[in-house]
């Protein structure tokens, strides 16, 4: 008594039974991969944000050397402004006579 479309739609039923739970093991498989993309891109994340923070420091300290010598020259410039400043007076004072007198 058994109807042959009976037979025919079971085996169909098993058939497409087979096919999804092979996408499902895939799925599972995809689904595991993208976690451990995941886990991965957070410990670039995570690491990335040291090195940004290892290269801000690295700029301030550059840019702390690349401060020094300006004012060191700026320290340098005044000095010798004085120093002739101080030799032109000295110089204005003996010719004048005016260092005799102290």
């Amino acid at each position: 008594m058994e109807n042959p479309r009976f037979a025919e739609r079971l085996s169909a039923l098993e058939t497409n039974e087979k096919n999804l739970f092979h996408r499902i093991v895939e799925v599972k498989n995809d689904l595991s991969e993208i976690h451990h993309v995941s886990a991965l891109c957070e410990a670039i994340s995570a690491k990335l944000e040291h090195a940004k923070e290892q290269l801000s420091a690295m700029d301030q300290r550059l840019s702390a050397l690349e401060r020094a010598p300006a004012e060191d020259l700026r320290h340098y410039k005044r000095a010798a402004i004085s120093y002739l400043i101080t030799g032109f007076l000295a110089a204005a004072c003996a010719m004048l006579g005016i260092g005799q007198l102290l």
